[in-house]
């Protein structure tokens, strides 16, 4: 989901901090995986209230959804086995999130958010 602010720039998801303090790099759009029988719009809408809060309002564009397919010899979860990765994209705007810099809490995971 790749929602954008008034400027046009793009909400990403810095870095994670893990339960014991670690901090891991991410520098990517919010991102979820898909349910089975789940419709693209409902986990993208999914996501956001995972990741940002349920609170969040989001407005899809249905019209920039675009999917793209990637055949990979082996899986990063499944060694050995062969995937493919069929990955929805969609662009959107979440009014009301913070201008600058921010975290959310996801369980014992803080997400670090900022504008590029």
């Amino acid at each position: 989901v790749r929602l954008r602010d008034a400027a046009g720039r793009l909400l990403v998801e810095a870095a994670q901090v893990l339960p014991g303090g670690a901090v891991r790099a991410r520098g990517r759009p919010l991102a979820e995986k898909m349910l089975p029988g789940e419709s693209w719009r409902a986990a993208a809408m999914r996501g956001v209230a995972e990741e940002l809060g349920a609170a969040v309002r989001v407005e899809l564009d249905a019209g920039s959804h675009s999917v793209a397919e990637e055949e990979r010899a082996s899986s990063q979860s499944y060694p050995g086995l062969r995937t493919l990765y069929k990955c929805h994209h969609v662009e959107g705007a979440a009014p009301g999130l913070p201008a600058g810099s921010f975290e959310t809490v996801e369980g014992a995971l803080t997400h670090r958010w900022e504008w590029r």
